[in-house]
């Protein structure tokens, strides 16, 4: 039961680093040019950049760390 619990976290942190790393803003990458070239006005937001870098580093220290205690447990 405690495995199942462990593999639901592991998922979801996994879905949320992939959209973590799509939403980073790039050169003319990720989903912040989906909508083409005009929607880098919309995106391009100097303070959000930073905290997504941020929220992204400690999202991949859990997933490295839940990834661990998995392999332990098994």
């Amino acid at each position: 039961m405690k495995i199942i619990f462990f593999k639901c976290i592991h998922y979801s942190i996994c879905i949320l680093l992939i959209c973590l790393v799509l939403l980073q803003a790039g050169d003319e990458a990720g989903l912040s040019n989906i909508f083409g070239s005009g929607s880098k006005q919309i995106f391009n937001i100097p303070s959000g950049t930073l905290f997504i870098k941020k929220m992204t580093a400690a999202i991949s220290c859990i997933f490295i760390l839940n990834t661990l205690f998995l392999v332990k447990i098994f």
